[in-house]
């Protein structure tokens, strides 16, 4: 059953042949066909449904139709999904057995779609002027430190989250459209000397937190 094939109102008639016995399953494919013809009111075409004999979600917590919604020509999975649930809310009180259908949406993947489909405008891509990157733990601390006196003067920028190759941490940068990196191994926490690199032509120099800050605001003005 869970590997038929077909469009959407081959396998409505599949199922139903297979649990004409069931009455159970005779309502849940009642109720899926009569929410598709309600689609039908929305100038909604089965173009853009796709009948999933094989989708679960939370058994024991939805009680009709479930459904995910997927963003067409993008890598990742569903963004949004959800369902019908009878009687959810007498959990918390008994007397309420109010019926509804309810849904979710992952924002993160939501941003990764648009992020691959290039859909977020090109100024709002480099909320960041400077990224922090760091070799290992004792150059996170001190990344953090130095991310905080950049925010005090007013320029915008991020750490790297993991302690990753700098390649891709450098990677991560030109995506981002990040025009500077300030990179942290152990000779800078030592020295407490920078190294800044402007992304744009790859160079690189060894600099104080006050020069690079001073090098950055005039950027920021031009």
């Amino acid at each position: 059953i869970l590997n038929y094939s077909g469009d959407f109102e081959s396998k409505i008639k599949f199922l139903s042949e297979k649990f004409a016995a069931s009455e159970r399953g005779q309502k849940g494919i009642a109720d899926l066909a009569e929410v598709v013809s309600l689609l039908g009111n929305f100038n909604a075409t089965t173009d853009h449904l796709d009948f999933s004999i094989s989708l679960a979600r939370g058994l024991a917590y939805y009680t009709g139709c479930i459904f995910e919604v997927k963003i067409n020509n993008v890598a990742i999975g569903s963004v949004s999904g959800g369902g019908r649930y009878d009687n959810l809310t007498a959990v918390f009180d008994s007397k309420d057995k109010s019926s509804g259908v309810g849904f979710s949406f992952g924002i993160d993947r939501i941003y990764d779609a648009m992020e691959e489909l290039q859909l977020f405008p090109k100024e709002t891509t480099a909320a960041s002027t400077v990224l922090i990157a760091h070799l290992e733990k004792e150059g996170f601390r001190y990344g953090m430190k130095i991310a905080q006196a950049f925010r005090e003067k007013g320029i915008a920028c991020e750490i790297y989250p993991d302690a990753v190759k700098v390649k891709k941490q450098m990677e991560y940068a030109d995506r981002k459209k990040i025009p500077f990196v300030v990179v942290i191994g152990p000779e800078e926490v030592a020295s407490e000397s920078l190294t800044l690199k402007k992304m744009e032509t790859g160079n690189q120099l060894k600099l104080s937190f006050e020069e690079i800050a001073t090098a950055i605001q005039l950027y920021n003005k031009v």
